[in-house]
């Protein structure tokens, strides 16, 4: 998860746990520390949110940041896959072998120039049109 995420919840986790001692939902506890702007309907359990997509575009980045920095096929293949069980493994653990089988052609596509959001609608992780920016913050929030 962006890094930034885990600093916006470290600031506010002591009211995090009160709400949430105090019966609220994560989903309102959210919404009342404002990391989630809109009102949202009760979130399904873990299992039945769909990852694929937010991951895909998670790791995308972070496989893009490895090219910039000039990594080669194979340290992003080994790099993207303990960062995606760092962070995917006890949430959706399925993620991060549907992105283990597809990594040779997200590094080819972002070779090619594609953007990870385009990335991974093309190897059909995600069914919309690309967002411009990744929004953490409510997601992360509710999972915290």
């Amino acid at each position: 998860i962006a890094p930034y995420v885990c600093e916006l919840v470290d600031k506010e986790i002591e009211q995090i746990v009160t709400l949430l001692e105090e019966g609220d939902l994560p989903e309102i506890v959210c919404q009342k520390i404002k990391l989630c702007k809109a009102a949202v309907a009760v979130a399904p359990a873990q299992a039945d949110i769909d990852w694929e997509c937010p991951a895909c575009k998670y790791i995308g980045k972070y496989a893009q940041d490895l090219l910039e920095q000039g990594k080669t096929a194979e340290e992003i293949k080994d790099t993207i896959h303990k960062e995606c069980m760092s962070v995917f493994q006890t949430i959706a653990p399925y993620v991060c072998e549907l992105l283990d089988n597809e990594v040779d052609n997200i590094i080819a596509y972002l070779e090619g120039g594609d953007i990870p959001e385009v990335v991974c609608q093309k190897i059909k992780l995600c069914k919309t049109a690309p967002a411009k920016d990744i929004d953490w913050e409510c997601p992360a929030c509710k999972y915290i």
